[in-house]
């Protein structure tokens, strides 16, 4: 694969990166945003699921039922592989707030 020492290709328990913690400003009058659930294929929907619980076991996710902020997930098929995806998040309307 091209490139495949400088992206990752496989999530692995890899130690946390040393970089400056990321913050988001949010405007004074930003209103929290819940995306609504989407429906997906049975192959889009078994990929989720199987992506979500992996970086959930791993730590990189939490439950958090009580946010009051959620944006959509979108599975995309990867070029040339209809059965692989990538997982794809749409921050659009959160965006707003910022």
């Amino acid at each position: 694969m091209k490139f495949e020492d400088v992206f990752r290709v496989d999530l692995q328990a890899d130690p946390v990166a040393d970089v400056e913690s990321f913050r988001i400003t949010l405007r004074p009058d930003a209103k929290p945003f819940r995306a609504r659930t989407h429906r997906y294929g049975s192959t889009q929907s078994t990929f989720v699921r199987k992506h979500v619980r992996q970086v959930k076991k791993m730590g990189f996710i939490r439950r958090n039922n009580m946010s009051l902020w959620a944006c959509a997930t979108v599975p995309v098929q990867k070029v040339a592989r209809p059965t692989e995806f990538l997982l794809t998040l749409v921050f659009v309307r959160m965006r707003e707030q910022f």
